[in-house]
């Protein structure tokens, strides 16, 4: 009904459409316009339930491979958590940790009054925000902010940002797309010496969240990139629906 009658609808199924028909068709592909649909409704409403939804304990989410988190916070080196631009529920992967009582932080773009709108400040809330900022020096001083709390045996929740173009080792494929991650974060994670567990949240559509951690990648900067890749490759292939970049990876964007 709403893919008939509103234009808003249909806007936002175009791009993902336009990739995925070639591909897949039928009831599957009907299942993931629907099932996508559903999920840009939850980014749309989050800011105004999570609060509610975390008064209900675990019952409104599901942790697979939280083994690794504990694994890696007893070696007491602490953890990034990465997750991906544009996919997924990354932003609720804070809160939902939080609440099982792990001392976490999430390094995102929006600037301290913006994130009090939408999380709380930080009387409400139970994890660090940490700001990235536009310039090279707002960068530096985040990657200490970061270098800091993995000192400190905490958890860094960050995501990765997609580029339209990079190396073999750094390449991510959707279908007959192609783009690529971005190299300066896993040499910065190399830097730091840091566990690195990629992690994705994602909902269903009987109102749960699924976040999965997946254990540490190994190896020097490609490797890592490589191993990411593919990871995320396969989540794109087996569940488009959580991807909300069809538009800007259509157009080449310069970073999204």
């Amino acid at each position: 009904m709403s893919v008939r009658f509103n234009p808003h609808t249909r806007r936002y199924l175009r791009p993902i459409q336009s990739v995925l028909e070639p591909h897949i068709g039928g009831d599957r592909l009907r299942n993931v316009a629907k099932m996508h649909l559903v999920y840009r409704r939850y980014l749309d409403n989050l800011p105004f339930v999570w609060r509610r939804w975390s008064e209900n304990g675990r019952t409104w989410y599901d942790i697979a491979g939280e083994e690794h988190v504990k694994e890696a916070l007893t070696a007491g080196r602490g953890a990034i958590l990465l997750s991906s631009h544009s996919y997924g529920i990354s932003r609720l992967i804070p809160p939902i940790l939080s609440g099982q009582g792990y001392h976490i932080s999430r390094v995102g773009g929006w600037d301290e009054e913006e994130t009090v709108r939408h999380w709380g400040n930080d009387s409400e809330r139970d994890w660090k925000h940490l700001h990235v900022g536009a310039d090279a020096w707002a960068r530096l001083r985040v990657s200490k902010q970061v270098a800091g709390a993995l000192r400190e045996n905490s958890l860094v929740s960050m995501s990765m940002p997609n580029r339209p173009s990079g190396i073999p080792e750094q390449e991510v494929r959707i279908f007959n797309q192609r783009f690529f991650i971005d190299p300066a974060m896993m040499r910065l994670f190399d830097g730091l010496r840091a566990t690195v567990l990629t992690c994705f949240a994602m909902c269903t559509d009987t109102g749960k969240i699924k976040m999965n951690v997946h254990p540490p990648l190994t190896g020097g900067p490609l490797e890592m990139s490589q191993s990411y890749g593919e990871l995320y490759s396969r989540y794109l292939t087996e569940h488009p629906e959580f991807c909300r970049f069809w538009k800007p990876l259509l157009q080449r964007k310069d970073q999204w």
